[in-house]
């Protein structure tokens, strides 16, 4: 047993002497957390820890339970608070960070229960008020209808705002009006806007592109969102590629998809962008939204060369991608509940479960911007630059809302960002803050008569 664990070289045979020695390990590596890699590591010798000694290191549960809320990973660590509720039911923080975890990972149900039971225990304090709040909003169910109703009202008022502003600016067809009002009645299930930036980014991808009519137009890291089956109503034909199987989910939670109606303008296909199976020259259009910093060591400059590849004479690229001023380290240990990941050992897609993280694996600072991405044989850079934030509002809407105030101001982020966010072409003036900025790229081949 005891060559399972690592950097233990001449450890002690007892179980419970490696269980102390991997608990210990985790809690120095906890110090001074990094990135991805460091949580990963503590996880993983939290879980040893576990797995050799259970009964006298079952408080490390509990610190692996605060690792996956703190990184983002809430269904694992709702699993792991119901462990710990399964032997001690009075844990006051597992029943109220359990309860926080399950409703943020949408299990909205089998929180009720738990966050009442954790404000029994710690009324009156501030902390026993809010957990009975959201336990008596979770269990009748008036939380969904206010949520649902915020939301409504969100998308109705944006779509006139919008609709408006489109009008009289004379554009376009792909406005973040329409995709919140098709949303709303083709993807029922899902009741959150895309995040305050990537409202503007999504709209701005396809204005840049800005393709013929029945064009076809490649995405490169498509993921479960319901954009692309949006933008294939706006008169174009698209393929959706993705490494991650998640892609097969776009039809169960997509009503178009589901019954048809999308046959013929939407072909899903799982893929790794660093090597697409499409000929060379074979598409005249490609985009890629907020992928190509997710794909490790070099992988980034391998998808342009892709890109490079596929995209036909006289075609158009528009890539987009996080950009910042400073590398922001809990961007590396952000999570997505996907159904694979890359083993940063060999850099090898892998198959893992539904809560394993995929996180940032560079951002891209206007020098770097055009070195990495804007340089490839065989394109020419047309512009490059970053949505800014120049309202500097991004504070009011985080990627997941926590506080009462940030859930009741969520639903309407789409709308705000969508004019708060400026286009800044390259150089950047000195001094402009691009933190949460959305970096971009226009990109040409040449046709054959240049």
């Amino acid at each position: 047993m005891n060559k399972e664990v690592p950097d233990a070289p001449g450890s002690p045979s007892r179980p419970e002497v490696v269980a102390e020695d991997c608990f210990r390990q985790a809690l120095e590596i906890g110090k001074a957390i990094h990135g991805l890699e460091e949580v990963r590591r503590m996880a993983d010798l939290f879980q040893r820890a576990l797995a050799l000694d259970p009964a006298g290191h079952a408080h490390a549960r509990g610190h692996l339970a605060w690792l996956y809320f703190n990184s983002g990973q809430f269904e694992a660590a709702a699993n792991e608070y119901l462990a710990i509720l399964k032997t001690d039911p009075k844990c006051v923080d597992a029943l109220d960070y359990g309860g926080r975890s399950l409703i943020l990972c949408s299990r909205v149900a089998e929180a009720g229960p738990l966050l009442i039971r954790a404000a029994r225990l710690l009324l009156p304090s501030r902390r026993g008020w809010r957990a009975l709040g959201w336990g008596l909003l979770c269990s009748f169910r008036i939380g969904l209808i206010l949520r649902g109703l915020n939301r409504y009202l969100a998308w109705w008022i944006s779509r006139r705002i919008i609709r408006l502003a489109d009008i009289l600016s004379g554009r376009n067809r792909f406005s973040t009006g329409a995709y919140m009002k098709w949303v709303a009645r083709n993807n029922p299930g899902i009741w959150r806007l895309p995040t305050y930036s990537r409202a503007a980014e999504m709209e701005f991808t396809f204005t840049a592109l800005d393709p013929p009519p029945n064009a076809l137009v490649l995405d490169i890291g498509t993921g479960p969102s319901p954009f692309i089956p949006f933008a294939a109503t706006r008169g174009i034909i698209l393929i959706g590629s993705d490494p991650d199987g998640c892609i097969r989910d776009l039809p169960r939670d997509c009503l178009p998809l589901r019954s048809g109606e999308l046959q013929g303008r939407l072909t899903l296909v799982q893929a790794d962008g660093r090597r697409l199976p499409f000929r060379d020259h074979a598409l005249s259009s490609v985009v890629s939204i907020s992928t190509i910093e997710h794909i490790p060591e070099n992988g980034d400059i391998e998808m342009m060369r892709e890109v490079s590849r596929i995209l036909a004479p006289g075609g158009r690229a528009v890539i987009t991608t996080e950009g910042g001023n400073e590398f922001r380290d809990w961007w590396r240990i952000q999570s997505f509940r996907v159904g694979l990941q890359y083993d940063t050992r060999s850099l090898a897609l892998s198959d893992s479960a539904p809560d394993t993280s995929v996180g940032f694996y560079r951002t891209y600072s206007p020098d770097r911007l055009v070195e990495r991405l804007g340089a490839v044989g065989g394109l020419d850079l047309i512009e490059a630059g970053y949505l800014v934030d120049r309202l500097r509002l991004r504070g009011w809407f985080p990627d997941r809302p926590s506080t009462f105030k940030e859930k009741i101001l969520n639903p309407w982020q789409s709308l705000i960002g969508r004019f708060a966010m400026k286009r800044l072409p390259l150089p950047i003036p000195e001094g402009t803050d691009l933190t949460g900025a959305v970096a971009y790229l226009i990109l040409e081949k040449p046709s054959k008569t240049d």
